[in-house]
């Protein structure tokens, strides 16, 4: 190959290199304009609460080619259970759900002059051991551009701008104690109230102690020997005429007695 041939080939190659880089300029600036945001709620969480993370990346038209958004999200050790979806009208996420704290999935948008959005959300729960503090999640989105083939973006990623990152906070709180049971106060009836009867106090039955009251004793007769007459017992009484009469009748039986006798002695 003589020197004119070379001089050709280079023309050839310098021309063709200029054509790409123009190509490749012209796609860039053809590029969708995108939108991204990254944010947690609630901010403040105690152990077992649940978290959600959402991150979003929106692009406007022209979307004259295929592109893509990658988005690489890091949630804190302070939160399990971890679980997320990719998913968006018209989208491809590659790959639409996992589990764990470290995220990388790839949203793809088609070749067309339409707005689409890419969101992935994230749940978490906080640690039951989580302390206290603030807990920092960290989201890139970097956005891929294929302007001269199609298919995943993360086979051929031939362009991508620099990344966008985000971080949310969210506070540790102290965990929630738990309440000390109440006794439950126990309802009066709604019917009438019923009264309790009370018994009424019995008198104290009073005591009697009976004492022997002595007889008296007999009327001593005028004359002649004197037969004292039995005691009665209880309840006699030298003032009682019943006892007088019959002592009287007693002494005169007696003197009548006496009498007789007299008579018959003074006849022998």
């Amino acid at each position: 190959m003589n020197r004119h041939h070379l001089r050709h080939v280079h023309r050839l190659l310098s021309t063709a290199a200029l054509a790409v880089l123009a190509l490749l300029l012209v796609s860039r600036g053809a590029a969708a304009d995108w939108s991204s945001t990254f944010a947690a709620d609630p901010t403040t969480a105690a152990p077992g609460d649940v978290v959600t993370f959402t991150a979003v990346a929106t692009s406007t038209p022209p979307n004259n080619q295929w592109v893509g958004v990658d988005f690489a999200v890091t949630i804190p050790a302070q939160f399990t259970g971890v679980s997320w979806t990719c998913s968006g009208a018209g989208v491809e996420c590659v790959p639409a759900s996992g589990t764990g704290n470290d995220i990388h999935v790839v949203g793809n948008i088609p070749w067309d002059d339409e707005t689409f959005t890419v969101t992935l959300l994230i749940t978490a729960t906080v640690a039951a051991g989580a302390a206290p503090g603030i807990a920092t999640a960290d989201a890139c989105m970097t956005y891929i551009y294929t302007p001269l083939f199609g298919g995943s973006t993360r086979a051929l990623p031939l362009m991508q701008e620099e990344p966008e990152c985000f971080t949310a906070d969210i506070t540790i709180a102290e965990p929630t104690p738990t309440p000390e049971p109440t006794a439950t106060p126990t309802e009066a009836p709604t019917g009438e109230p019923t009264e309790t009867a009370t018994a009424e106090p019995t008198p104290a039955t009073p005591i009697v102690i009976e004492t022997e009251t002595p007889a008296p004793p007999a009327p001593t007769p005028t004359t002649g020997p004197v037969t004292q007459l039995p005691s009665t017992g209880a309840g006699d009484d030298h003032t009682n005429p019943s006892v007088l009469a019959a002592a009287a009748i007693a002494a005169l039986f007696l003197m009548v007695l006496l009498a007789a006798a007299g008579i018959r002695a003074h006849r022998r």
